[in-house]
């Protein structure tokens, strides 16, 4: 004989049993995806961040603080001085401060700031071509104490001729021609306190 209500109650609890498994593995699903929705965003996040760093360094940085002692031959100081001047004629032989900031790498990017202090020796035939757009200026304009670090003392670099003096309007652009020797003293800058007297 059949006893209908432990029947009942086998069938309710494998019922429950039934509902627990499935909530259960409900749970579980839920936990899974949240777990995978986590770990996408994550190596979303890693991969944006690795993306942004490799574009930071992708170019090397033009930074630098050299003085051209650090070279040993002319060709080699006129090399590493074209990466921060322009020329407009042929260098024979140079000697400088370069002071470079370059702000255009990294997260946060900005302009770049500079202070070179240039003696360069040039043709003479060339010199026009280093004055050319500047206007001609006397020398209260221009102090030549800006190159007093600059490694030119020494009879390479004798300057006896009296100078003519040059700026760029509107820039911080400092040129001392001495047409006898071929040298001219070149001096760009971004900072604002040089020169004191502009």
């Amino acid at each position: 004989m059949i006893n209908y209500n432990t029947k009942k109650t086998e069938d309710a609890r494998s019922l429950n049993g039934l509902i627990y498994c499935e909530v259960r593995l409900e749970g579980a699903d839920h936990m899974s995806k949240k777990k995978i929705i986590i770990t996408v965003l994550f190596i979303s996040i890693m991969f944006i961040f690795g993306l942004i760093c490799y574009k930071s360094v992708e170019k090397k940085s033009m930074s630098t603080n050299t003085t051209s002692t650090k070279f040993k031959s002319s060709i080699d100081k006129v090399g590493f001085l074209k990466k921060y001047l322009t020329f407009y004629s042929d260098i024979l032989d140079t000697e400088y401060i370069i002071i470079y900031r370059d702000n255009s790498k990294g997260l946060i990017k900005g302009p770049s700031d500079w202070d070179m202090r240039v003696a360069m020796k040039v043709n003479k035939a060339s010199i026009n071509k280093w004055t050319k757009g500047l206007d001609k200026v006397d020398d209260k304009v221009i102090d030549l104490n800006w190159w007093n670090k600059v490694p030119i003392d020494n009879e390479n670099w004798k300057l006896s001729s009296k100078p003519e003096f040059y700026k760029k309007k509107g820039e911080r652009v400092y040129l001392v021609v001495y047409d006898q020797e071929g040298i001219i003293l070149k001096m760009v800058t971004t900072y604002g306190d040089y020169p004191k007297n502009q």
